[in-house]
Parts: C-alpha cells; sequence; structure tokens
C-alpha cells in the first residue's frame, strides 16, 4: 500500500480500490480465453497487481490439463507480451501484495512459463525479486505454490527462495494443510537438494500422515526417495515405517501412477519391507497388472524397480565375486516369496502385452530389476525386448545403456545383437556415463563373455582415471574387479594411483574390499603397491570382526598366490600371517562354504607347499582338508570339453608320429587335468585360450594367476609344461608349420625314430 492510501480513511480507500475490485470482477467472468485477451487489453494500463495476478490465474486455469496447445497459444500471441510488461511494473512496486506473487508464479508453472535458457529473461528476474522479498509473508498456500512452481518448471530455487521457503515451514508448518506441506516438501526435494536439519525435524513432527490421501503419501515417499543416502537422519525410519503404515491401509485408493511412484519412492527411500507388508503389496501388484484397468510399461518398470530395491536390514552377508552384489535377500517367508514370483510373471506378461509402447527408460529399467531380482523372462520376452531395444537404441541414454547390458549379461541372457548395438552406443556416449554406470557395463561384458577389445578397455580405464580423484575406497575395488573379470591389465600408472590412492581414503576397508582387491591383483598377477599392502594389513590388525568365510576364503587363496610368484613381496607374506591371526586360527567346518570355496582352499595348500608360508597355510586348513580334496576330485571328474584348437592339435600330433600321448587326462592322481598329457615323458601340453590371459592396450597377452598357479604346480611335481597359446596357434596357416612349431616344443623324445 501507498504512502497516499495509508493516509486515506476506511471509506476512502474503499473508493480508491472500487476500480480495481470492478475490473477483477470482470476478468474473472471472461469464459473463454479470446474474451480474457480482448479484456486484459483492454485495460491493461488500468491493471493492479491483484488484477495482473488474476489475469495470470485465468489463463492458468484454461492451460491445467495438459493442454499445452493452449499454453503454446498463449505465450506466442502478443498481449501476453504486454502482459508481462504489466506484471513486472506491478512486480517491482513495493504494494504488490505476497499473495499475488505466489499466484503469478503458480500460473506461470502451469503456463510452462519458465526462464528462458539463453538469454537474459527480465520477468522472471523480477518475478524472483518479488518473490523473496514476499514469501515470508505468504499463507502457506502461497508458499507452497511458489515452491511448486519451480517443481514443475524443472527449475532449481535460488538459495534465497529456498531458504525461506525452508525457514517459512519451521515457523509456520502447523498452520500447512496435509497437501501444502507435502506438496512443499516434494517440490524442495526435486533435484536432490536436503532440506535442514531443523526443517526435516519440524516437516516428520508437523506432517499428519494419518490425515493424508495417496497423493500426499505419493508425493512424500518421492521426496525421501530423492534425498536417501545423502544423509543419514535417526528417525526417518520411525517415520517411514508410519508413512508406509497408512499407506499400506488404503492402497485401493492409489490409482496405478500413485501406486507406483509410492512403492518407487518408499523403497529408494530405504524402507525396511516386513514379510506382511510385502505379502499385502505384491498381492495388490499382481491384481493390477492382470485387473481391468492394467498397468501401463512405464508403471510397471517403477514396480519391477521398486522390488528389486527393497530392503529389510538384513546385514550382508557376502558378496558375488561375478557381479559385485550383495547375496542377501529379503527374508521372506516361503509363502511371500511364492506371491513374489507370481506378482513379477504377471508384471512381465502385463509389459509384454504392451512392448511397443515402451520406451528405452521402461526397458532398461525392466531388464535392471529383473537381475536384481534372479528372474529370468520367457524366451519371448527376450525376443520381443531385445527387437525394441535394438530399435530403439539411439534414444538410450548412458544410464539406459548400463541398465540394459546388466540386465542382459547378470542373467546370461541371448543378446548378442543388443550387446553389438549398445556398445557401439556406448563408445559414442562414453562422456556421459559415471564410473558406475562403466562399472555396470564391465560387469554385463565378463558375464557375458563378451570381449570389447583392448582399445575400448583403454577407454573406459582412461575415462575412470579422470574422475578417480574422487573415488572413495569402494570405487577403487570396484575398478580393480571389474577389470580383472575382463581379464585387462592396467597401466602399471593406474595400478600404482589405485594402490596409493587407495591406502589414502578415510573410509574403512570391510572384508569384502580387502578380499576383492586382492583377488584382483592375483587374477592379473600384479603385486598390490606397498603402500595398499599396508593399509590392508593395518586394517586386519585393527579389526575386531573376523572375515566373512567366502571372503576369508578368497583373500586367503589370493595372498597365496601372489606370494608363490617370482616377485613375491614379504608385505604378502605379513598380510597373510594378520589374516589367519584375525580369523582365531584354524578352520574347523566347511559349512558355510560352496564346492567352489574348498576348490580354492585345495588350491592354496598345494600351492603353499615349500613356501614360507606352507606351515600357515596348511594348519589353518587341516580342518576341512577331507572336504577341500573331495570337492576338488569331484571338480576333475566332470566331463571335459575338448576345444575344436585341442582337437586339431591331437590330430596334428598323430600326423606327425607323435607316440603314447592322451587328451585330457588327469595326472597325479586326479589332481590336475591337463589337456594333452605324455605320461612316460612326463610333459604336458596346455592349449591355453583367451581365459587363461590377461590383455593390455597393446594387446600384448600374460597368464592370468590361476594358470600361473596351475603351471606351477605341475612344474613342482616334475612336469614339462608346454604352452600352446591360441593366439600362436591360429597365426600359423598350414600343416607343416604347425608341425614345426610342435616339434620345436616338444623335442624329439615323444616321436618315432
Amino acid at each position: 500500500m501507498t504512502a497516499e492510501k495509508k493516509k486515506m480513511g476506511k471509506k476512502e480507500r474503499r473508493a480508491a480500490f472500487g476500480p480495481s475490485v470492478a475490473l477483477n470482477k470482470e476478468l474473472m467472468s471472461c469464459e473463454t480465453l479470446e474474451a480474457l485477451a480482448e479484456t486484459s487489453r483492454r485495460v491493461a494500463r488500468d491493471m493492479s497487481a491483484v488484477n495482473v495476478a488474476t489475469t495470470y490465474g485465468k489463463l492458468a486455469r484454461f492451460a491445467r490439463g495438459g493442454r499445452g496447445k493452449v499454453s503454446e497459444e498463449i505465450k506466442r500471441s502478443e498481449w501476453f507480451a504486454e502482459l508481462e510488461e504489466r506484471a513486472m511494473e506491478k512486480l517491482g512496486e513495493c504494494e504488490t501484495k505476497a499473495r499475488a506473487v505466489a499466484q503469478i508464479a503458480w500460473a506461470c508453472g502451469y503456463l510452462d512459463r519458465g526462464r528462458h535458457l539463453h538469454g537474459e529473461d527480465a520477468f522472471w528476474d523480477e518475478l524472483e525479486r518479488a518473490i523473496e522479498r514476499e514469501i515470508s509473508k505468504c499463507e502457506p498456500q502461497g508458499a507452497s505454490n511458489v515452491a511448486w512452481a519451480y517443481a514443475k518448471l524443472e527449475m532449481r530455487m535460488p538459495n534465497g527462495i529456498r531458504n525461506a521457503i525452508e525457514k517459512h515451514i519451521v515457523q509456520n508448518a502447523s498452520a500447512y494443510k496435509p497437501f501444502e506441506l507435502s506438496i512443499t516438501f516434494w517440490a524442495l526435494t526435486k533435484f536432490g537438494d536436503i532440506p535442514t536439519e531443523e526443517m526435516l525435524d519440524v516437516f516428520e513432527r508437523e506432517m499428519r500422515l494419518q490425515s493424508c490421501g495417496s497423493q500426499e503419501l505419493t508425493n512424500i515417499a518421492s521426496a525421501y526417495a530423492r534425498i536417501s543416502g545423502r544423509r543419514v537422519r535417526q528417525g526417518t525410519q520411525g517415520f517411514l515405517k508410519e508413512l508406509a503404515s497408512n499407506a499400506f491401509t488404503i492402497l485401493h485408493e492409489f490409482d496405478n501412477t500413485e501406486l507406483a511412484m509410492f512403492l518407487w519412492g518408499l523403497s529408494n527411500a530405504g524402507y525396511y519391507l516386513d514379510d506382511d507388508d510385502a505379502m499385502e503389496i505384491f498381492k495388490v501388484v499382481e491384481r493390477r497388472a492382470s485387473g481391468a484397468k492394467r498397468l501401463e510399461p512405464q508403471q510397471i518398470a517403477l514396480i519391477t524397480g521398486s522390488f528389486a530395491t527393497f530392503t529389510d536390514d538384513v546385514t550382508v552377508t557376502h558378496y558375488n565375486c561375478e557381479t559385485g552384489s550383495p547375496l542377501s535377500h529379503l527374508r521372506m517367508s516361503a509363502q511371500t516369496r511364492a506371491a513374489l514370483k507370481s506378482a513379477i510373471v504377471a508384471l512381465e506378461n502385463t509389459f509384454l502385452a504392451s512392448i511397443a509402447k515402451c520406451n528405452m527408460d521402461d526397458l532398461s529399467y525392466v531388464m535392471w530389476a529383473f537381475a536384481h531380482l534372479e528372474h529370468r523372462p520367457s524366451d519371448e520376452f527376450v525376443r520381443r525386448l531385445e527387437e525394441e531395444a535394438i530399435d530403439k537404441i539411439e534414444e538410450a541414454s548412458a544410464k539406459n545403456l548400463s541398465n540394459l547390458l546388466y540386465g542382459f549379461g547378470t542373467l546370461n541372457l541371448a543378446g548378442l545383437g543388443v550387446f553389438t548395438h549398445a556398445m557401439f552406443c556406448v563408445s559414442q556416449k562414453l562422456e556421459e556415463f559415471t564410473p558406475v554406470g562403466i562399472f555396470m557395463v564391465c560387469s554385463a561384458l565378463a558375464s557375458s563373455n563378451y570381449d570389447p577389445g583392448p582399445q575400448m578397455m583403454l577407454q573406459f580405464e582412461n575415462k575412470l582415471m579422470k574422475s578417480a580423484h574422487a573415488f572413495e575406497s569402494q570405487d577403487f575395488t570396484e575398478f580393480l574387479r571389474v577389470f580383472a573379470r575382463l581379464r585387462y591389465m592396467l597401466a602399471d600408472e593406474t595400478f600404482d594411483f589405485i594402490g596409493v590412492s587407495s591406502a589414502k581414503t578415510l573410509d574403512r576397508f570391510d572384508s569384502y574390499r580387502i578380499s576383492m582387491t586382492l583377488w584382483s591383483h592375483a587374477t592379473l598377477c600384479a603385486q598390490p603397491h606397498d603402500a595398499l599392502l599396508a593399509r590392508i594389513e593395518d586394517e586386519i590388525r585393527g579389526s575386531a570382526s573376523q572375515f566373512k568365510p567366502q571372503n576369508f576364503v578368497l583373500a586367503l587363496w589370493s595372498l597365496v598366490l601372489l606370494g608363490s610368484l617370482e616377485d613375491a613381496r614379504d608385505s604378502v607374506v605379513r598380510v597373510l600371517h594378520a589374516l589367519v591371526k584375525l580369523q582365531g586360527g584354524a578352520l574347523t567346518s566347511s559349512e558355510d562354504l560352496e564346492d567352489a570355496q574348498l576348490c580354492s582352499l585345495y588350491m592354496a595348500r598345494l600351492t603353499s607347499m615349500g613356501k614360507p608360508f606352507e606351515e600357515l597355510i596348511l594348519g589353518v586348513t587341516d580342518g576341512v582338508a577331507d572336504e577341500c580334496e573331495r570337492a576338488w576330485l569331484r571338480a576333475k571328474a566332470q566331463d571335459p570339453t575338448i576345444s575344436k584348437v585341442q582337437h586339431h592339435i591331437g590330430e596334428v600330433l598323430r600326423e606327425i608320429g607323435a607316440q603314447d600321448f592322451e587328451v585330457e587326462a588327469l595326472v597325479e592322481g586326479g589332481k590336475i587335468r591337463s589337456d594333452i598329457v605324455f605320461p612316460n615323458s612326463r610333459i604336458v601340453v596346455e592349449v591355453d585360450g583367451p581365459h587363461h590371459y590377461s590383455r593390455d592396450a597393446s594387446g600384448r597377452l600374460r597368464e592370468l594367476g590361476q594358470t600361473v598357479m596351475r603351471n606351477n604346480l605341475l612344474k613342482s611335481w616334475g612336469w614339462r609344461v608346454v604352452i600352446v597359446p591360441y593366439a600362436d596357434w591360429g597365426d600359423m596357416l598350414t600343416i607343416e608349420e604347425k608341425a614345426s612349431y610342435l616339434r620345436s616344443l616338444l623335442g624329439d623324445e615323444v616321436f618315432v625314430a
């Protein structure tokens, strides 16, 4: 109110406001866009701030309901530009009321009138100055309207406005209606920004969840999903439990979009799902999937993703060396697991029926979720999804490509076409990938036995090194793991950087990180950096918790291998002693160990013979030695697979007069199965394919740790080991070349004189 109007009496003020009130009634009575345009243009110079806000409000109502054409028509019109000019004049006046400012901002949301992406935007400059000036005077509805407008327009709030809205909530939370408070909180977290501790405390205390409907509960769950993991707060789990409890009692009131968004939000917020909750959700979802109003692809993707994300706060027991994923799942009863399976199958069938409508977000997210749920879809589903994915692959974002490949790779699905097309896109969009995205792609490639080639791996390595300065210890562990699985030898400087940087990280190394770091180095036959070994030794000696059995076996095998190499360091043996001491000495039971782990222990026992740590390894494994040997012999007794190269070498040997040899024969009482054996001459020929070697950026081949371990064992038993690398054999074109090659390797003693 101007100073002159403040001096007026009540009647005078009423008379002064009379024209504005009358004009407001005229604007409100306009029933068409054309009538509003004509009226606002005719009276533009007489408009007060309230009249301007009323006009914006009417325009928003014409544009509501997703009528984008109306919105675009309005924004392109000449009279709208004139209205903006008048709005800027009034917004700059201190007499403009908070309610009018909030209404203009709210209308901009419906009109899709956001700040121009390029160049100056005088209108938004003026509007934001007015918002920051007036927001503290707004009613809760006004503050929530402003917050909603920023979220709707995909605009991040300026800090001043954001801070003012958070302060408004802290001071006035009890005056907010549930919808107003929930939508404001949702808008404040739209871009993952975390509200202040004070505001979060007030929100969780004042949010009347029992008064919320499906939309409010969905908004809140979505908001917590966006800020989950950014900050751990005491009490939030209790709030989420109350949120879930209120929602589960009215799930029938949620429409399909709300149900999908609520479950996505709740799962990503880290809610601990119990058995009863899970059973109710799975039943509801299955009914929706096959009901009259079927779920849409995007809804199915969100729901399936939520099933894959829910946790019950189970401590992770161990990790899968192949995927790096925790091998703990929801502790569900058999009945609830059956309900989950039934719900997933229903979702799969409904998704398949509308798969042509899917975009890459839907296709890739469903595949990611199926992989996490260990759900293998039908062959028809895989075929159709592959067709759709290849057809739409150019639309794929880096995240889409990561999720898609991760799903196909983890589930070992037949998808050569997907990998071929997707990897081309990965190479084109590599700069858009996050480190996690690259790790997912590499895991998928390894699981599917898809070789991207050394140049692609070099690009991955270089891309990761650009951001490696910000890595935490788990990132370095994953870096090593995926490259070791793909049998790619990192550059020396990369190993050094990882070793030194890992040693300096502040976060603790758990048993998974230690065992996987050691396994990666052992697999590639690369000794860890001294600084890294020292850090690992310190972590083990300072730990109060024993390793998980599976991680202990992996670390023990890795250290034995590293300690048996020619370039072994004393520090490896020190770490080995520290590990055994932490574990409390000897293993007394094989109950928690699978055959693969028992075989690793057996290999470690054999390799330790004659080494400085022989007594230590035999002592810690004597209690399970018999089980280890039985598991090992079972594995070696399985029917062998004879490769084409192996078969061809056998044929050439016969043609050139080699005598008394066997193909795929056991030696040393079944301890090793060798490709070709000359028992009388005690010679073994190992035809080593690509899985026996690492490659570096130049294509150079080096034997992997397990291959070196095998060869050293055979040599220690008195066998001469002859290696025929697959690459060498493939380079020779004639029988004469191959015969000469084999003669030079084997010598004359195995041939007929």
